[in-house]
């Protein structure tokens, strides 16, 4: 609801209408960080944009970056009701920057990165492949067992 304005003018008393508030890309979202780090995979979570910008978030850009790359790989969109992702498939031998944008209908806004790369506790010298299997394996198991109780 616009609220008028009265304005005097040389000629009389008059009023307008203050011209309707223009939206703007999303405010970054705040507190990204690392929960949870395995073998092959970390998980992150963040928290909505303190502002929207006035429209309501459509979806998040995740994206990643090894470490000494200039470029960002976006990893996928994800809905603005999700604010926790885990990301597979990481090799241990690398470290990782990743970032996320949120959108809205007037476009992207500015990302939040985590600061300190993420290195999968994978595969170490000194550990065979059938010692590393047997780590991959029972730590599964184990997170699977924690999740059924």
């Amino acid at each position: 609801m616009a609220i008028p304005i009265n304005i005097v003018y040389c000629c009389g008393l008059g009023e307008i209408e203050p011209l309707p508030s223009i939206p703007e890309v999303p405010m970054p979202p705040a507190g990204l960080r690392v929960t949870h780090v395995t073998l092959s995979t970390a998980s992150i979570e963040w928290e909505r944009p303190l502002d929207d910008g006035g429209c309501p978030i459509t979806h998040y850009i995740l994206e990643k970056r090894e470490s000494g790359w200039k470029n960002w790989e976006t990893l996928t969109t994800l809905p603005p009701s999700v604010t926790e992702c885990e990301l597979e498939n990481m090799s241990a031998a690398k470290d990782y920057f990743v970032r996320i944008r949120a959108v809205n209908k007037s476009g992207t806004g500015k990302p939040i990165e985590i600061n300190t790369p993420i290195r999968v506790k994978g595969m170490t010298k000194g550990m065979c492949k059938k010692e590393y299997m047997f780590r991959t394996t029972l730590f599964t198991k184990l997170q699977q067992s924690k999740s059924y109780r």
